[in-house]
Protein backbone atom coordinates (compact mmCIF):
# COMPACT_ATOMS: atom_id res chain seq x y z
CA UNK A 1 0.00 0.00 0.00
CA UNK A 2 1.21 3.43 -1.13
CA UNK A 3 1.83 6.20 1.99
CA UNK A 4 -1.40 7.45 3.45
CA UNK A 5 -1.84 10.50 5.92
CA UNK A 6 -4.56 9.01 8.52
CA UNK A 7 -7.49 11.93 9.28
CA UNK A 8 -9.21 12.96 12.39
CA UNK A 9 -12.76 11.83 12.88
CA UNK A 10 -13.81 15.50 14.11
CA UNK A 11 -11.98 17.22 11.21
CA UNK A 12 -13.77 15.10 8.66
CA UNK A 13 -17.20 15.36 10.10
CA UNK A 14 -16.72 18.88 10.01
CA UNK A 15 -15.96 19.62 6.46
CA UNK A 16 -19.06 17.93 5.41
CA UNK A 17 -18.25 16.20 2.18
CA UNK A 18 -20.14 13.67 0.18
CA UNK A 19 -20.03 10.50 1.38
CA UNK A 20 -21.11 7.02 0.13
CA UNK A 21 -21.72 3.80 1.77
CA UNK A 22 -18.65 1.19 -0.31
CA UNK A 23 -18.47 -2.22 2.14
CA UNK A 24 -18.55 -4.00 4.55
CA UNK A 25 -15.07 -6.23 6.00
CA UNK A 26 -14.84 -9.34 8.14
CA UNK A 27 -12.15 -7.64 9.42
CA UNK A 28 -11.57 -6.02 13.49
CA UNK A 29 -10.00 -2.83 13.67
CA UNK A 30 -7.24 -4.68 15.69
CA UNK A 31 -6.62 -6.52 12.57
CA UNK A 32 -6.74 -3.42 9.94
CA UNK A 33 -4.22 -2.16 12.40
CA UNK A 34 -1.75 -4.78 12.37
CA UNK A 35 -2.17 -5.13 8.92
CA UNK A 36 -1.56 -1.50 7.40
CA UNK A 37 -0.33 0.20 10.68
CA UNK A 38 -3.53 2.92 10.72
CA UNK A 39 -4.46 3.38 14.09
CA UNK A 40 -8.27 3.73 15.25
CA UNK A 41 -9.69 6.11 17.84
CA UNK A 42 -12.20 5.56 20.11
CA UNK A 43 -15.51 7.31 19.49
CA UNK A 44 -17.85 8.13 22.45
CA UNK A 45 -19.86 11.17 21.30
CA UNK A 46 -21.41 9.47 18.10
CA UNK A 47 -23.91 6.94 18.50
CA UNK A 48 -23.15 4.66 15.06
CA UNK A 49 -19.48 4.91 15.80
CA UNK A 50 -17.52 3.12 18.09
CA UNK A 51 -13.81 2.50 16.73
CA UNK A 52 -12.69 5.34 13.56
CA UNK A 53 -10.17 5.58 11.51
CA UNK A 54 -9.70 7.80 8.06
CA UNK A 55 -6.90 7.63 5.25
CA UNK A 56 -6.32 9.74 2.58
CA UNK A 57 -3.65 8.45 -0.17
CA UNK A 58 -1.34 11.11 -1.70
CA UNK A 59 -3.24 12.66 -5.46
CA UNK A 60 -6.80 11.49 -4.00
CA UNK A 61 -9.43 13.93 -3.25
CA UNK A 62 -10.99 10.49 -1.35
CA UNK A 63 -10.90 9.97 2.56
CA UNK A 64 -11.78 6.58 3.37
CA UNK A 65 -13.32 5.79 6.49
CA UNK A 66 -13.17 2.84 8.43
CA UNK A 67 -15.09 1.93 11.51
CA UNK A 68 -17.19 -0.42 13.67
CA UNK A 69 -20.18 0.18 15.21
CA UNK A 70 -22.50 -0.24 12.20
CA UNK A 71 -25.65 -2.34 11.92
CA UNK A 72 -23.79 -5.28 10.75
CA UNK A 73 -22.23 -6.70 14.02
CA UNK A 74 -19.03 -7.61 16.01
CA UNK A 75 -15.82 -9.21 14.17
CA UNK A 76 -16.40 -6.20 10.79
CA UNK A 77 -15.68 -2.57 9.57
CA UNK A 78 -17.82 -0.65 7.59
CA UNK A 79 -15.94 1.38 4.55
CA UNK A 80 -17.25 4.78 3.23
CA UNK A 81 -15.43 6.75 0.73
CA UNK A 82 -15.97 10.89 1.58
CA UNK A 83 -14.82 13.59 -0.76
CA UNK A 84 -15.14 13.74 -4.62
CA UNK A 85 -15.74 16.37 -7.04
CA UNK A 86 -18.57 19.21 -6.78
CA UNK A 87 -20.74 16.98 -8.57
CA UNK A 88 -20.49 14.04 -6.00
CA UNK A 89 -18.24 10.95 -5.17
CA UNK A 90 -17.80 8.09 -8.30
CA UNK A 91 -18.15 5.36 -6.53
CA UNK A 92 -16.53 3.17 -8.60
CA UNK A 93 -13.89 4.91 -8.78
CA UNK A 94 -13.58 4.81 -4.92
CA UNK A 95 -14.36 0.97 -4.75
CA UNK A 96 -11.13 0.21 -7.24
CA UNK A 97 -8.63 2.92 -5.24
CA UNK A 98 -9.62 1.31 -2.13
CA UNK A 99 -9.55 -2.11 -3.32
CA UNK A 100 -5.92 -1.00 -5.01
CA UNK A 101 -4.46 0.13 -2.14
CA UNK A 102 -5.82 -2.50 0.95
CA UNK A 103 -5.97 -5.27 -1.38
CA UNK A 104 -8.47 -7.36 0.75
CA UNK A 105 -9.12 -11.37 0.01
CA UNK A 106 -12.37 -11.96 -0.99
CA UNK A 107 -13.45 -13.67 2.09
CA UNK A 108 -12.74 -10.70 4.36
CA UNK A 109 -15.66 -8.44 1.74
CA UNK A 110 -19.01 -9.33 3.82
CA UNK A 111 -20.52 -7.02 1.44
CA UNK A 112 -20.56 -4.44 -1.32
CA UNK A 113 -22.39 -1.39 -2.51
CA UNK A 114 -25.07 -2.09 -5.25
CA UNK A 115 -24.01 1.28 -6.82
CA UNK A 116 -20.82 -0.54 -7.70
Amino acid sequence: MRDFTQVDFAVLKARALPREYLLTLALTPEQIAQRYKIEFAQIVDEPLVDNFAAVSFAGSNLYFELYTGCSVGKGTTCVCVRGGEDDGIDARIAYQLFMSEFKPVMREVLWISDDL
